[in-house]
């Protein structure tokens, strides 16, 4: 599979230096921020800081829109503000954009765009004028001699009250991205093949896959969310959410050493996280075999695994144990010399991608 026109950010305003930007992962319910922190040159780490969103019965766009995002970032500037920083670059999640795949007449890149701006209107109801969207053309028309396209949008009202919510406290947006685009950056450039990334959050997961570097495949996966897992292992132990972390912390330490130190807390963890890994396998497993019998591709070469459940101990081991395909979640690790920072990936990716 080959692509005419490649993704780029949904909104790009003028383009700071990534060393004086802060990377945003905005998730259905909470901000996780992330930057790098070059002091000691020999040394690269992450700064990071997460900011929970208060509890909410409607959907994430209404909240934006309603005026619970400006209150969050108004009791929370003081925390943004030690970055330091006033350019943000933000992932966006799925919840607030819709993304297909289109058969459209073949024809000039104007034609196609115009196409696709009267397609995504009519199924999301708006008029192309309310809408900001992406695309990107694979390159070989279908046999009836179609174009596949690829495409991306969101409310142009959410962009907006998105920026100037940001601005109210002194940051400037610079650029927005698809929760897709982004993750389809962690693949490396001189990727040619088939690959899967994984995104193990604490409340959605969402799979992506992706041919020489391109989206062109993306679906939640159910019942894998790290959440419940989190709280089940405080409940089982005992301990607070916050001592539940210093312990994987130091499970995560211990994982590489060949140390009888921890033994029984880490059976008990292998045993109580079985369940959860096996899940996430089996949603994985399925959703690919579906993708690969619909569109007829080969099988992918890697899947890369970030986001919080990328960082439990032992899940290299054990979920490679459990799908077919090698998995890779030491991506963070290889770049940076903090280790427990796995959430903050897709902040980071925000911070120094940007397709444009």
């Amino acid at each position: 599979m080959k692509f005419i026109t490649k993704p780029t950010s949904l909104f790009s305003m003028g383009s700071s230096n990534s060393n004086s930007r802060i990377g945003v992962d905005f998730q259905s319910s909470r901000l996780i921020c992330a930057r790098s922190n070059t002091h000691n040159r020999d040394e690269k780490k992450i700064e990071g800081l997460i900011i929970p969103f208060p509890e909410r019965e409607c959907s994430l766009k209404h909240w934006i829109l309603s005026g619970g995002f400006h209150e969050v970032l108004q009791k929370h500037r003081k925390n943004i503000s030690r970055f330091g920083d006033q350019a943000i670059a933000c992932v966006l999640p799925e919840s607030l954009t819709h993304s297909c795949t289109l058969e459209l007449p073949m024809g000039s890149e104007a034609e196609i765009h115009d196409l696709v701006a009267q397609d995504l209107a009519d199924q999301q109801e708006l008029t192309i004028e309310e809408l900001t969207f992406d695309f990107w053309m694979e390159e070989n028309p279908t046999t009836e001699g179609m174009a596949n396209v690829h495409a991306v949008c969101i409310n142009t009202k959410v962009v907006k009250e998105i920026v100037s919510q940001f601005l109210a406290i002194g940051y400037h947006c610079d650029r927005i991205d698809s929760h897709a685009n982004s993750l389809a950056q962690l693949i490396p450039d001189t990727s040619t093949s088939l690959s899967v990334v994984i995104d193990w959050g604490l409340d959605e997961v969402t799979l992506i896959i992706c041919d020489a570097g391109q989206p062109f495949y993306s679906r939640k996966l159910r019942n894998c969310q790290t959440r419940p897992f989190f709280k089940k292992l405080a409940e089982h132990w005992s301990i607070s959410p916050a001592d539940c972390d210093a312990l994987l912390n130091r499970l995560c330490h211990q994982e590489h050493k060949r140390s009888t130190e921890l033994k029984g807390l880490k059976d008990s963890y292998l045993n109580l996280s079985r369940e959860l890994f096996l899940r996430l396998a089996d949603e994985a497993s399925r959703t690919i075999e579906f993708a690969h019998q619909k569109k007829l591709f080969t099988v992918p070469e890697q899947v890369l695994l970030v986001g919080s459940g990328a960082g439990l101990p032992f899940v290299s081991r054990e979920i490679n144990q459990l799908l077919p395909l090698p998995v890779q979640t030491e991506y963070l690790t290889q770049k940076y010399s903090t280790a427990g920072m796995s959430e903050f990936i897709v902040a980071m990716t925000a911070l120094e991608g940007g397709r444009s």
